[in-house]
């Protein structure tokens, strides 16, 4: 991996954003099937993805970011955490998810 830190911005409804907080705070209603409550990927310029997610557990929501190569396979993943908005970094790969201006 390069030294350079490969860095992007996703951003997201204000709307949305509150949605996770309050997932995050309290147990979300979800089908039992899927606890996947958000998933976005954020592709940088060498190919490589992160896959943003927030996942529902049985007394709130965590989210956390999923490092990919260029061929889909998993480099790593940042530590679960009960905020959705913020930084997202694996190895020298950096997202972070921030509101959208109204």
């Amino acid at each position: 991996m390069s030294e350079t830190l490969n860095y992007e911005v996703m951003t997201v409804d204000p709307p949305l954003a509150d949605q996770v907080k309050r997932w995050c705070k309290a147990s979300p209603e979800h089908d039992e099937n899927d606890p996947i409550l958000f998933e976005e990927e954020v592709h940088f310029l060498d190919k490589h993805f992160m896959v943003v997610q927030v996942v529902s557990a049985e007394s709130s929501a965590w989210t956390h970011g999923i490092l990919f190569d260029e061929q889909g396979r998993s480099c790593g993943s940042t530590p679960r955490t009960g905020e959705f908005l913020g930084t997202y970094q694996v190895g020298n790969y950096c997202v972070t998810v921030e509101k959208e201006d109204g």
